[in-house]
């Protein structure tokens, strides 16, 4: 027994180690872009740096709000259309789904839930972009962030 409570202590000691490296790690990054990005904002100025609207970094002209709006718009998108069909997917799942195929869609949702977004995002820059489909959705930034939260939703919310 005692064997077992020491395998506790020092797998709990190397995940400790391992969370504190991804925290470490996190930090790292921020430090890294912040140390970077403040001399460069405090030569533009804040506002101008937020509200600009063009960004030609060979110019010096560094505005990002277009690309705030465009991300704000992008997670819009995707929320309208994802969760919606995501509830519908878990409704459909937990009450209305015969057994057959519930054998199949329930690992399927699961899988699909587990992949990172990056992935999403890939295969939509790689299939969806070149496809007639892009011109039915709003961009690629929303059916790549579309597809990464239908399984997450579905399977969150069963």
């Amino acid at each position: 027994m005692k064997s077992k409570a020491w395998t506790e202590k020092v797998m709990q000691g190397v995940f400790f180690i391992a969370a504190c490296t991804s925290v470490l790690a996190v930090a790292l990054i921020c430090i890294f872009l912040f140390a970077n990005g403040i001399p460069a904002i405090r030569q533009i100025g804040f506002v101008k740096f937020i509200t600009g609207d063009i960004w030609r970094p060979g110019n010096e002209l560094f505005g990002i709000f277009p690309m705030i709006i465009g991300s704000l718009y992008i997670t819009g998108g995707a929320i309208v259309v994802g969760v919606p069909i995501g509830i519908f997917t878990a409704v459909f799942l937990a009450k209305y789904c015969p057994e057959g195929l519930y054998k199949i869609m329930k690992p399927a949702t699961e899988l699909l839930a587990g992949i990172p977004s990056v992935v999403y995002g890939f295969f939509g820059l790689m299939v969806i972009v070149p496809s007639p489909i892009i011109k039915i959705f709003l961009s690629l930034s929303m059916n790549s962030l579309l597809m990464m939260t239908l399984p997450s939703a579905s399977f969150v919310l069963y």
